[in-house]
């Protein structure tokens, strides 16, 4: 396999995620510091999304500070911990009722994170099936880091950011990453 190469991803790290019961997933970064509580259900392609939310800050709540919440993000980090959400989704409450997040730890408090992204080791001619399982396994840990994650890694593997795209959808093709959503991260 080919050597890491440092790449410079995008400024904002991995914020942290807190499972509690019924679907409530807290999360926290840089830019929710306060926690944010959402709620995720599965959809028909398997992917856990966001059905609904629940922010307390100590600040006004307004349309700026809606727009920012890092919805995509914090859905891939979700889909990454899809194993260990699961199991707290069976008996979800009707929406809106009963809210039961986890209790949070305290305020986020920012991390320096060191970004290596491993550059892929590209076999010539046709592609066998170990190395699609290695660009899903290489994408979707980039996508909770990067808001760009098959530009990072065609930068770090030195082919263009078009091949990883094939790549990436073949690796989903083959049951290695879940079924895309359109404008949706992961």
């Amino acid at each position: 396999m080919a050597e890491s190469q440092e790449v410079e991803i995008a400024a904002w790290a991995l914020g942290q995620l807190s499972i509690g019961e019924g679907g409530w997933v807290a999360f926290a970064d840089d830019s929710v510091p306060e926690w944010l509580h959402v709620r995720v259900r599965e959809n028909g392609h398997g992917r856990l999304v966001i059905c609904e939310l629940y922010l307390a800050r100590e600040q006004r709540v307004d349309s700026a500070a809606l727009r920012a919440l890092p919805l995509g993000r914090i859905e891939a980090q979700v889909n990454a911990f899809a194993g260990e959400i699961r199991p707290h989704l069976k008996g979800v409450p009707r929406p809106g009722v009963e809210l039961q997040p986890p209790q949070p730890p305290p305020r986020w408090q920012s991390h320096e994170v060191i970004n290596v992204v491993p550059a892929l080791d590209v076999p010539a001619g046709r592609k066998p099936d170990s190395f699609y399982r290695r660009v899903a396994e290489v994408y979707a840990e980039l996508a909770l880091l990067s808001r760009r994650p098959a530009t990072d890694m065609a930068e770090a593997s030195g082919v263009s950011a078009a091949s990883v795209h094939r790549w990436v959808a073949e690796a989903r093709r083959r049951g290695h990453l879940p079924q895309a959503e359109r404008g949706r991260r992961g």
